[in-house]
């Protein structure tokens, strides 16, 4: 097969695209076997994507007009991730993905078909020669449950809230700060009362309190 033959068969799956068919799953992974048949290696990605856009859009696109556009730059480098090495020497993964993706629910899916695939291209390069096992196949296609946040992971971002609201409009962890030593202060004299009745005291605090609540109040209505 001739390297004219290979851009007319990338051309006709473009052909085939623009009709309404995701020949493009189909495209990439011919591209992964022709790689294996060492008809196509990486270098080609651009020529490749370039017959195949031809055929789909109705008009020649050359592969120098991939270099700057910044769409096509992107969609030539997922393109190209079928044709890495250690997806060709591992090109069996991409039909036990499809396989697995059947399996999963529609809404539990990660991303379409494609953009799978070429996830799990990455996940494989980066593993490098031993294929992917169907767990971490799974683990590309698939969506993760949220992890529930425990009691810890609440209360540093609730403190994180706070610091960020205060680093803003300044002068709120002052005054929680001073509402903490209030509550203090105030349980310590309500022992103290317990014990001997102090009248006089007793409304200094309340005027004090009265006033850090203010500010209090103040402060929460420039975070609002």
């Amino acid at each position: 097969m001739t390297a004219l033959n290979i851009l007319e068969i990338f051309t006709n799956f473009g052909i085939e695209g623009a009709k309404g068919a995701d020949s493009i799953i189909k495209a990439a992974m011919f591209a992964t076997g022709a790689a294996a048949a060492k008809m196509v290696t990486e270098k080609d990605a651009a020529d490749l994507y370039a017959a195949y856009r031809t055929g789909f859009d109705g008009e020649v696109m050359l592969s120098d007009n991939l270099t700057t556009d910044d769409k096509l730059k992107v969609q030539v480098s997922c393109f190209r991730t079928f044709l890495k090495p250690a997806v060709v020497r591992n090109g069996e993964i991409h039909g036990r993905a499809l396989q697995i993706r059947n399996k999963i629910a529609v809404d539990q899916r990660k991303h379409s078909v494609y953009n799978g695939l070429v996830a799990l291209n990455r996940v494989q390069i980066k593993k490098g020669d031993k294929p992917l096992t169907d767990a971490e196949i799974r683990e590309c296609l698939e969506k993760t449950a949220p992890v529930e946040k425990g009691e810890l992971e609440k209360l540093e971002a609730l403190l994180a809230t706070i610091q960020s609201a205060d680093d803003k409009f300044g002068g709120l962890l002052d005054a929680i700060a001073a509402v903490e030593r209030r509550i203090a202060s105030v349980k310590r004299i309500a022992e103290l009362a317990a014990k001997q009745d102090d009248s006089d005291e007793d409304g200094t605090q309340k005027d004090d309190l009265l006033d850090i609540m203010q500010k209090v109040n103040g402060a929460a209505a420039l975070v609002h």
